[in-house]
């Protein structure tokens, strides 16, 4: 994403809140590390809080899936990390 790149933290936050992936690589890497690269240590950091957001809503929402399930009555196989 260029606007990581380039530092546009408006523009990034805009791309984000549209629904932008910022995982996704291209030739350089993710968004993340071009802005790194680049020395825009606030666009990296607003790249990780959004994926950190990102990673705790859908954890949030398979929980939520798996509690509707099984009140439901439903049986449903958890897979969960291994410690």
């Amino acid at each position: 994403m260029a606007a990581a790149g380039k530092g546009r933290l408006h523009e990034l936050s805009m791309l984000l809140a549209a629904g932008a992936k910022p995982e996704l690589h291209s030739k350089g890497g993710t968004a993340r590390e071009w802005a790194l690269r680049f020395g825009h240590t606030e666009a990296a950091e607003m790249l990780q809080l959004h994926e950190e957001a990102a990673e705790a809503a859908d954890a949030a929402a398979g929980g939520a899936v798996a509690l509707s399930h099984y009140q439901a009555g439903g049986h449903m196989q958890l897979c969960l990390p291994e410690v």
